[in-house]
């Protein structure tokens, strides 16, 4: 009798085991789920911070550059304006002069 209780107490934990194991596996594939889909909306916004920053980056290098050659024209309109010329040469009749220059030269 004790081997038949014994048995039967076997096949009840089992089928509590198969169960309590079916409901574990569903909860944790939920939870994953749900914890890619948090990971992935977190990357991507970090992603779009670090694209930002970068952007940021570009956009200040070269407004370093933008701000260099506007210093130098800048500075040429002004040594233009002291050497008695009110209407300073734009660059574009400066650079003719100079390649015809160097045309006469060679």
């Amino acid at each position: 009798m004790s081997s038949i209780v014994k048995g039967l107490t076997d096949l009840v934990q089992g089928v509590f085991n198969i169960i309590y194991g079916t409901i574990a596996t569903i909860v944790n594939t939920v939870l994953g789920t749900f914890e890619a889909a948090v990971n992935f909306v977190v990357s991507l916004i970090k992603g779009v911070f670090n694209i930002s920053e970068d952007i940021l980056k570009l956009i200040v290098g070269n407004l370093g550059l933008l701000l260099g050659l506007f210093l130098l024209y800048w500075g040429y309109v002004i040594y233009q304006q002291r050497q008695g010329n009110s209407n300073p040469q734009p660059i574009k009749e400066l650079s003719g002069k100079i390649n015809a220059a160097a045309k006469k030269q060679s």
